[in-house]
């Protein structure tokens, strides 16, 4: 046998063996209730479209529960909903890593957080403290109407993309000039 075979053998021998192998995160995974698990792809399918990811969650939720297991291709992941879950999780300096923020707030932070610290140098002085002090009443006003416009289409029994809303609702909080006012939510 000449090194070329061997050297396949021994590859063939250790990709069969990461396969075959249970990880400690695939014995965690496996004592919560999911969706099918895909060869390749896991469970991507279910979340590919990023129009129905609400309501695609919504359905995990009410159909397995407050813990879900879910495959995004290789990654291993452990959906929560409860809010104490959440808070457990969100406080874990251990399960906070980096990869799961930039995925979650890609859309709020930017492409990198490099680009959020950037943006930040921006937004800070609108929250100095003597601007602050006057946020009150036009908090007040503007959580009116989000929440008029919320409960409008929380009405409608579907879920709402509250992102936007959220965006136009801080925008116009912020957004004092003197003697003006702006209503971008309404």
């Amino acid at each position: 046998m000449d090194v070329t075979s061997i050297l396949v053998l021994f590859s063939l021998g250790v990709l069969l063996w990461h396969f075959l192998k249970k990880s400690r995160c695939d014995v965690f995974l496996k004592r919560f209730s999911g969706l099918k698990i895909f060869p390749i792809i896991g469970n991507a399918w279910f979340l590919a479209r990023p129009t129905d990811r609400l309501n695609n969650l919504k359905v995990l939720q009410q159909k397995y529960g407050n813990r879900v297991a879910l495959y995004l291709g290789p990654q291993k992941m452990l959906m929560v909903f409860h809010p104490d879950d959440v808070a457990k999780v969100l406080s874990s300096k251990e399960m906070n890593r980096s990869w799961i923020m930039d995925m979650l707030f890609h859309d709020w932070l930017g492409p990198s957080c490099k680009e959020y610290l950037r943006l930040r140098k921006l937004y800070l002085p609108a929250f100095a403290y003597k601007h602050v002090d006057n946020f009150e009443l036009n908090f007040n006003t503007h959580s009116k109407t989000l929440l008029t416009i919320l409960k409008k289409d929380a009405g409608k029994g579907t879920a709402v993309e509250v992102r936007w809303l959220l965006t136009l609702c801080t925008l116009d909080t912020i957004a004092i000039f003197p003697g003006q006012t702006h209503r971008m939510l309404s």
